[in-house]
């Protein structure tokens, strides 16, 4: 059984090679435990020395955990794994963390999506379902037309 120390530890190794799926296990232990119900901050950061394969992709599925959890009030990835989102997804995350103030997806990486499902009415929407949201930085988006 992998537990969360050892997650923590193979994100942050220097050798390790970067794989979404811990991201899961971490993030589906966040949602089944009673002791993170209140939990208010996801920031996470990726070692700029994580050997990363470029087909790395972060989607719904990695994050669905994470809407569970709906004190959330600041969420951010950096990560130079692609992250993959559609309009469908922001108004999921909306509606699931309705005291979110800051979304950072990529800010300083992007996120590299070749087919970009986030539109300009996607991201109006979100922000509408955001009353409190502050900052929402999503690095390098292409939008859909």
């Amino acid at each position: 059984m992998l537990k969360f120390s050892h997650i923590y530890g193979l994100i942050n190794s220097p050798s390790y090679h970067f794989d979404p799926r811990l991201l899961q296990i971490l993030f589906d232990s966040f949602h089944t435990r009673e002791a993170f119900k209140h939990l208010q901050r996801i920031h996470f950061f990726e070692s700029s020395k994580c050997e990363i394969a470029t087909i790395i992709i972060i989607t719904i599925n990695t994050i669905r955990p994470l809407l569970h959890l709906s004190h959330l009030w600041s969420v951010e990835f950096g990560t130079r794994s692609s992250i993959w989102i559609d309009n469908d997804d922001l108004k999921k995350m909306a509606k699931a963390w309705p005291r979110l103030e800051g979304l950072y997806l990529n800010e300083s990486y992007g996120c590299r999506n070749p087919t970009p499902a986030v539109t300009i009415p996607g991201l109006v929407e979100f922000v509408d379902l955001c009353p409190r949201l502050t900052t929402l930085a999503v690095g390098s988006i292409t939008l859909a037309v």
